[in-house]
């Protein structure tokens, strides 16, 4: 639950990750508000701040914003982070038709900031190697094994409802066994979440 001394925290916090995302916006310290027995923070955006930057803003920091006609509600976070190593077509609902996703490019720094924050983190990781690369570089050393257990599994994952923590290595194929990346490959890491 939000409290009342992390409020000026979460203004700076999501202040500082809309700037990341390219669009300069101040968000004043709005309204705590008790909203079914849970503080919710409301606040209205400037103009040219859109509610899926705020939105996409907030699933890093493991909040959850709501637009309520205008007024935006951000709460603690109820949305699942899967830490993946793609996005497919078969993440998606489609029954639920037409659906819009955010994609924003993040650094290893702020991967590494959302894997930490979020509580209900799931790993849908299909690779063994890559599993462990990724949980090296995301400081979860001690999820390497569980990792690379649910890796041979081959996890489905659901990107409705949802925000994704994808892991996109670029490079030549990685050898059995392999506990860090080879010679000019990459990981680089996306935040994806269903625009609402």
């Amino acid at each position: 639950m939000i409290k009342r001394n992390q409020l000026p925290d979460i203004c700076n916090n999501v202040e500082s990750a809309i700037n990341t995302l390219g669009c300069k916006g101040r968000i004043d310290s709005g309204t705590l508000s008790v909203d079914e027995n849970e503080l919710v923070l409301h606040y209205i955006p400037a103009p040219q701040i859109r509610f899926s930057t705020v939105q996409s803003a907030c699933g890093k920091l493991g909040l959850q914003a709501v637009d309520n006609n205008g007024i935006i509600e951000i709460r603690e976070g109820y949305m699942k982070t899967i830490i993946t190593n793609a996005f497919s077509l078969n993440m998606l609902d489609r029954k639920r038709g037409q659906t819009k996703f955010v994609f924003t490019p993040i650094s290893l720094r702020e991967a590494v900031i959302i894997a930490r924050r979020t509580n209900n983190l799931t790993v849908g990781i299909g690779h063994e190697n890559t599993a462990a690369i990724v949980a090296e570089l995301l400081n979860r050393k001690a999820d390497t094994k569980a990792w690379q257990a649910i890796a041979k599994t081959r996890p489905n994952v659901s990107a409705n409802d949802n925000q994704l923590l994808v892991a996109q290595y670029t490079g030549p194929r990685l050898q059995e066994g392999a506990k860090q990346l080879p010679e000019g490959a990459v990981i680089e890491f996306w935040h994806i979440v269903e625009e609402k």
